[in-house]
């Protein structure tokens, strides 16, 4: 009983490390490319580049194709029977609570928004 025990707590806190890891790796790279296609977007306007958004349009719906293909929810079902409920938990967990800044709409005095909801 212990032995399980502690296994699933290992799990679960090696899963959150990775979640939490995998977060802020994220973070980076959706910084790296905000900051491409803000340039790309100045670029654009001032005239110096010139961007065929038929093409653009077509590669991305390629790439959310290929993405939905091979990812899809089959990889999800084998990372939860290989890897462990409680590793995953932690994954998702690790993930969520890396979230930077956190949003607080007691912050910003805003009477649509509550953190009961």
């Amino acid at each position: 009983m212990i032995e399980a025990l502690s296994t699933m707590v290992a799990s679960f806190g090696a899963g959150y490390a990775v979640g939490w890891a995998l977060r802020r790796v994220v973070s980076v790279i959706e910084t790296v490319v905000a900051l491409y296609i803000a340039a790309t977007a100045v670029l654009v306007y001032a005239g110096v580049v010139t961007v065929n958004f038929n093409a653009l349009i077509n590669m991305l719906e390629g790439i959310g194709s290929w993405l939905t293909n091979t990812v899809g929810t089959s990889a999800v079902v084998a990372a939860l029977s290989v890897l462990g409920v409680p590793f995953s938990a932690g994954v998702v967990t690790g993930f969520m609570r890396a979230r930077m800044p956190a949003f607080s709409a007691t912050r910003y005095n805003s009477p649509f928004l509550s953190d009961n909801e």
